[in-house]
């Protein structure tokens, strides 16, 4: 059993810690332990320990790494920007990064963030929010799943046999869409 925050745990045992950082999602392949989180500022990938600073603090603000998924030896990591609006107010952009390289899913013209990833094949999914909307991308489409009445998130999405699943909220009810279908 593997667990990370401000440090990584196997089977209730310490295998380092974060520096500073949290970590917000774990991955194991081939051995091999990959968390995603936060360290300062700055969105972090360790790879068993070692932290990699993923690149996005162009726009000044904060930005997080909150989904680690790794497939056929790529890294896979959903999280989000932040940026600075003329107001001064800090704006998030949903961000994929794939091996250390980040795609915008969105523009600054929404607020949006990014809080999970899974690959299927060749498929990367990722969940998270564009206003008040939540939404799942595949390969970088966007899905709405709720018509934006309400403060919505997507937190996680996973795929089994074709279906696809994601898990959130609207208006503070927890809710399940499975192929896109409110459950």
């Amino acid at each position: 059993v593997y667990v990370t925050g401000s440090k990584t745990w196997k089977n209730g045992h310490v295998l380092y810690g974060h520096e500073g950082g949290s970590g917000n999602s774990i991955f194991v392949s081939e051995g091999d332990i990959y968390v995603a989180g936060k360290q300062g500022h700055d969105a972090v990938v360790w790879k068993n320990g070692v932290a990699q600073e993923l690149p996005g603090r162009d726009g000044g603000g904060d930005t997080s790494a909150n989904s680690v998924y790794v497939s056929q030896g790529d890294v896979y990591v959903a999280g989000w920007n932040g940026f600075f609006s003329d107001r001064g107010t800090e704006f998030l952009i949903a961000v994929l990064w794939k091996n250390g390289v980040e795609i915008q899913l969105t523009d600054m013209e929404n607020e949006a963030e990014a809080n999970s990833v899974f690959v299927s094949d060749a498929d990367v999914y990722v969940a998270g929010r564009v206003d008040n909307y939540a939404v799942v991308w595949k390969n970088g489409v966007i899905q709405k799943l709720t018509a934006g009445n309400y403060q919505a998130i997507a937190k996680s999405v996973y795929v089994s046999g074709g279906d696809v699943y994601v898990a959130g909220f609207e208006n503070g009810v927890a809710k399940l869409w499975k192929n896109g279908i409110l459950q």
